[in-house]
């Protein structure tokens, strides 16, 4: 098992702290904290949940798709930096 932390704080913008443990290729979990805010509340952990056994080669992907499937207003953060940091944790 692999555990990664990944700190962000865009101009301007929140910090953003993502925790990826992997395994095997896989997302094993995944959390994302910080200082921002997104709507819906529960959204974020949503998507912490739906990302558990992706590949970590499809993080990014998996992450835009479920963002289609169930839209967030992210406050503080893009989509696009989430998705990047994500990315980076599951390496």
């Amino acid at each position: 098992m692999k555990e990664n932390a990944v700190l962000r704080k865009s101009p301007g913008g929140k910090l953003l702290r993502t925790i990826a443990r992997t395994d095997g290729g896989k997302i094993i979990s995944i959390k994302f904290t910080g200082d921002y805010f997104a709507h819906p509340e529960e959204a974020v952990e949503q998507l912490e949940a739906e990302l558990i056994g992706c590949p970590t080669k499809d993080v990014a992907t998996k992450i835009r798709e479920l963002l289609k499937k169930h839209p967030v207003e992210f406050y503080g953060i893009t989509p696009e930096e989430l998705i990047a940091s994500a990315a980076e944790a599951a390496e």
